[in-house]
């Protein structure tokens, strides 16, 4: 699970359900570091793929020309969202941390995902079976897409990006999409998550 929830009472919500991660990982890093790798994010339109201006620009020229920088990045947005983040994130702190491990976001991402894994390879409390369920948080830009989906990648477990599921709904002119394009159409931050 990719960023949700954003508030203490949506874990609280999730944990009623039974939807209870067995690793939470936090990753930060800080807030001049994030603005610009949103603000250097780009998509190719026909693939859907995500590069970045400085970290991850395809030599493809052909890709190249596709790239386009996606809806709601800018400086202003990014910093609104980091502060929502950060008004929540003591919330979020207090639900899972005794599952939680922090990792700093603000190094290579063969870095970053090594630790991930560290923590992800941590021995259950139970020999029973399970399916694992990984919980990845942070403030935008710190790279929970990618480590969401080397994560699913590495395990062979779903990759459910539930701003995706979103917008497919809304797309597919469903009832729920229906009930919730307001709230994609306002910029609600919550479009843009995944759950592993």
């Amino acid at each position: 699970m990719e960023g949700i929830p954003e508030t203490r009472e949506l874990a609280r919500a999730l944990q009623d359900k039974g939807i209870i991660p067995r690793h939470v990982v936090l990753l930060h890093a800080a807030d001049t570091v994030l603005i610009e790798r949103n603000l250097g994010k780009r998509v190719d339109v026909y693939t859907g793929e995500v590069y970045h201006t400085t970290f991850d620009w395809p030599s493809d020229v052909g890709v190249q020309r596709h790239l386009k920088a996606p809806d709601g990045i800018s400086e202003v947005e990014t910093t609104r969202r980091l502060l929502e983040y950060h008004r929540n994130f003591p919330g979020i702190l207090q639900s899972f941390e005794k599952r939680l491990k922090q990792i700093n976001a603000d190094q290579p991402c063969a870095d970053v995902f090594s630790q991930v894994l560290t923590h992800v390879r941590a021995p259950p409390r139970t020999p029973a079976p399970f399916s694992p369920r990984i919980l990845l948080c942070g403030p935008p830009g710190c790279g929970k897409s990618l480590q969401a989906a080397l994560l699913s990648q590495k395990y062979g477990i779903i990759n459910v990006c539930c701003g995706q599921l979103l917008r497919e709904a809304v797309a597919n002119e469903t009832k729920l999409g229906e009930l919730i394009k307001p709230y994609l159409n306002s910029g609600w931050p919550g479009s843009r998550r995944e759950y592993v």
